[in-house]
């Protein structure tokens, strides 16, 4: 399937005798870019005119001359096409399947001639194949387990299938193909069966996807009883699940993408995607060809020569997300699964003394530490250089010591970054060096006094009042 996933760039042979004209049929996939590209061209030519057919009705595109380029305004896509003077190439931006058709290129040659050789193409349009499940429908019978299993896939329009089976979930060269080439599989799976795992695969010209069911669950022999009595048929659809590779990037910062292939093959086209939306196609080369097809990555995709790691560049955090590749080599394909996360990078935290309290030559400190804005996935840590009766838990720390000339430092750490402060506990609590827990205490003593003196005087006062009146003589009538 080499060149079947994009860049959809294909090589076009210019036929220059006269009255040569070759068709070839373009395989792309609706809303990428096809760029149509002759493999050869004169180097002597006065003007260059792209046509279409559409529906049997002839449109000019665009016409061009070493002086300028116009574009038919007419023309429904005209917006969505441009010229490449350089290599005489047809570029088409987010094909519809209206654009189907049959391109013409006419040449006229500079050498005085006047002849123009046409060069005709067909454009396909099928969709991107989505991904398969399999359905297995099961029956035992005298010890032997019979399977039928269908390859679902929706909207399944120009597709074929092939069937593998092997020893593991992952695809694998040694892996056994089958001849089938239809949805449904046929098999009988004794208990001596071995590589019990089966891999669908679903392709048309540009794409493909693949799906895993290990049969040998499905067949329960322990609970079969035998002697002719035929265990019950069961019906289960089997969605394969890869576990994704997670990847951590931080705002303005690039990540890396790794494809690990097979030993002993070669990369043919590796076809990336965000969620279910195309994010961008690979042919490695020198350099390699890659065509962005999601507007808000364009510029910031880098790929190395052999295409086996995509790279983005100046990250945001909406580029946060799953993101699949589908890799086709020259002996296998597959799948790989990445989930990135995106995280700010920490800054600097700030701690803050909430309360304190000294009594009786020990001091209580309430800290907390904080980050601006927050964040997600953060967690916190304390230290202090030295021994002390201490308790935490998240981003508070309470302190029991006899005075405030410590130090402590809280840590603050997300999956991207790390960050730290550290600070005196005097400084923050604003509080005298000079023996606090005395002056403290001292201040306590005073206070307790005060509060006895005051109830002694209420005291004194009642007894007082009490005898006054006791004195008065009685009210005479």
């Amino acid at each position: 399937m080499k060149g079947a996933l994009g860049p959809l760039v294909f090589s076009l042979l210019l036929l220059l005798q006269a009255g040569g004209c070759q068709e070839v049929k373009v395989k792309a996939a609706v809303g990428e870019t096809v760029q149509l590209q002759p493999k050869t061209w004169p180097s002597s030519w006065v003007a260059i005119n792209w046509k279409v057919k559409l529906r049997l009705e002839g449109y000019w595109i665009l016409r061009h001359d070493q002086n300028r380029t116009s574009a038919n305004p007419l023309l429904t896509f005209a917006d969505r096409v441009s010229f490449h003077p350089g290599n005489l190439s047809l570029q088409i931006n987010s094909v519809t399947e209206k654009e189907s058709g049959l391109y013409t290129m006419d040449v006229k040659l500079g050498d005085g001639s006047g002849i123009t050789q046409p060069l005709s193409l067909g454009l396909l349009l099928p969709d991107r194949v989505q991904q398969p499940n399999i359905k297995a429908s099961t029956s035992q019978e005298r010890g032997r387990c019979y399977l039928t299993l269908s390859c679902l896939v929706p909207k399944a329009d120009w597709v074929t299938y092939s069937w593998s089976r092997g020893i593991s979930s992952h695809p694998a060269p040694e892996d056994y193909w089958l001849q089938e080439h239809q949805a449904d599989l046929q098999l009988e799976i004794t208990k001596s069966s071995s590589n019990t795992f089966y891999h669908c695969n679903v392709s048309n010209a540009i794409s493909w996807g693949m799906a895993t069911i290990d049969v040998e669950p499905l067949c329960n022999y322990t609970g079969w009883s035998g002697a002719g009595t035929d265990a019950p048929t069961t019906e289960v659809v089997r969605t394969p699940e890869v576990a994704p590779t997670e990847l951590v990037g931080t705002p303005g910062e690039t990540v890396t993408f790794p494809l690990e292939i097979p030993a002993g093959e070669t990369l043919d086209t590796a076809a990336w995607m965000i969620g279910t939306e195309s994010l961008a196609t690979v042919i490695p080369g020198d350099p390699p060809s890659v065509v962005v097809s999601d507007r808000s990555y364009r510029g910031r995709l880098r790929v190395p020569n052999d295409g086996l790691s995509l790279h983005i560049t100046d990250l945001r955090l909406e580029d946060a997300g799953s993101y699949t590749a589908q890799v086709n080599t020259d002996k296998s394909q597959f799948t790989r699964l990445f989930t990135l996360h995106i995280y700010e990078r920490l800054p600097e935290p700030m701690i803050h003394c909430n309360a304190q309290s000294c009594v009786n030559s020990s001091c209580n400190m309430n800290l907390s530490c904080t980050i601006p804005n927050g964040g997600n996935k953060v967690t916190y840590s304390w230290s202090t250089p030295q021994s002390l009766r201490m308790f935490s838990q998240g981003s508070i720390m309470i302190i029991t010591h006899p005075n405030l000339l410590i130090n402590v430092t809280c840590a603050v750490q997300n999956p991207a970054s790390s960050s730290s402060t550290t600070a005196s506990v005097k400084a923050l609590c604003a509080v005298s060096a000079t023996m606090p827990a005395q002056a403290s205490s001292l201040s306590y003593c005073q206070a307790k006094g005060l509060i006895l003196l005051l109830v002694l005087g209420v005291l004194i006062t009642g007894t007082v009042g009490v005898h006054i009146m006791a004195s008065k003589p009685p009210k005479q009538d």
